[in-house]
């Protein structure tokens, strides 16, 4: 029986997001470590770029938008401790599961992961009324307070 992973009884449910930094996966305490597929995800979003950014790649700047990056498959190998192989076959898998968008050239790639605004995006200042002022009834919705 494949075993399942349950919430902690404190959440509510598995719906939702987590902050974290993205220098931890430089921490000593997982230098080294071979990453997990889920670890690998995790590292996509967290090395994508959150907000536009121009890089130099083999001297021509390049234009990333939020939530691209640009790595050679060695890079990416070396840097979750897979094989190369195991590497372009990983981003072949996302892709055929639309989240991410990989194109390539000159020995590097763009990968595009798709839904990063879902990802990224603080629910409590996007979107309609969640940034109404403290007092108001939108406010007090927000702040999970109970009007009378």
């Amino acid at each position: 029986m494949p075993r399942r992973w349950v919430a902690c009884p404190m959440v509510a449910s598995m719906e939702g997001w987590v902050r974290a930094q993205r220098s931890r996966f430089e921490h000593h305490l997982f230098a080294g470590e071979k990453l997990c597929r889920l670890s690998a995800w995790d590292w996509l979003v967290a090395h994508a770029c959150y907000q536009m950014h121009t890089v130099s790649v083999s001297g021509k700047a390049v234009e990333l938008q939020r939530g691209q990056m640009t790595y050679s498959v060695r890079f990416l190998a070396k840097a979750w401790g897979w094989s190369k192989t195991s590497v372009a076959r990983y981003l072949t898998r996302l892709q055929a599961e639309t989240m991410v968008e990989v194109e390539s050239g000159t020995g590097r790639l763009t990968i595009t992961v798709c839904n990063y605004e879902k990802f990224q995006t603080d629910p409590l200042t996007a979107g309609t009324g969640d940034d109404a002022a403290p007092g108001t009834a939108a406010g007090h919705d927000r702040d999970g307070l109970v009007s009378a």
